[in-house]
């Protein structure tokens, strides 16, 4: 025996629960979804030249912010030399990054309004919670990822900058580990 399921449209005929039992399930789980959204990250054009802007920033700016303050560390006074923190002078554009990645962030959740092909998302996956938990996933693994390179790229650059010149920094250094694997704490 089986039950008859009453469609909300009146034009359709009733389907039977035996044949939605027999429907294959959704070829789409979380892996599949993560997967639709790497590629997405992938192709969108913004998305390259956020993170491109990104490593610029980070990298960059602490290169010009060290190489600056190597240059004039002959003429800088002695209350200039002892407050000198050179993890924090080369990670000076980390700030500038983390905010290029938040406007990553947007450009992740909101490229597919903006194109109208967030409707084929929800097609495809008709679970929201499951896209946005995907979306979230990819952004979050791809903001660390390129955070932590930078920061670390940001933090060899800066102190091969001022080595023989000014004092620099190793990552054995007090505080200095943690000042470049979270950058947002200095």
């Amino acid at each position: 025996m089986s039950a008859t399921v009453q469609p909300t449209d009146p034009g359709l005929a009733p389907t039977h629960t035996s044949q939605l039992a027999s429907l294959p399930p959704g070829r789409y789980g979380f892996g599949g979804v993560v997967s639709s959204e790497l590629t997405k990250l992938r192709t969108v054009r913004s998305t390259l030249w956020t993170l491109a802007i990104t490593i610029v920033l980070g990298i960059g700016l602490g290169a010009i912010a060290t190489a600056t303050t190597a240059n004039r560390w002959s003429r800088m006074s002695i209350l200039e030399r002892i407050t000198f923190d050179p993890t924090r002078t080369s990670l000076t554009g980390i700030l500038l990054a983390q905010l290029a990645l938040g406007i990553l962030g947007v450009l992740v959740v909101s490229a597919e309004y903006g194109t109208g092909t967030i409707l084929p998302t929800f097609a495809a996956v008709p679970k929201r919670v499951l896209v946005l938990v995907a979306k979230t996933v990819v952004f979050g693994a791809v903001a660390l990822v390129v955070g932590e390179i930078v920061s670390f790229v940001a933090f060899f650059v800066g102190q091969s900058l001022l080595t023989g010149q000014a004092p620099h920094a190793t990552l054995g250094g007090h505080e200095v580990a943690q000042a470049v694997v979270v950058p947002a704490c200095t």
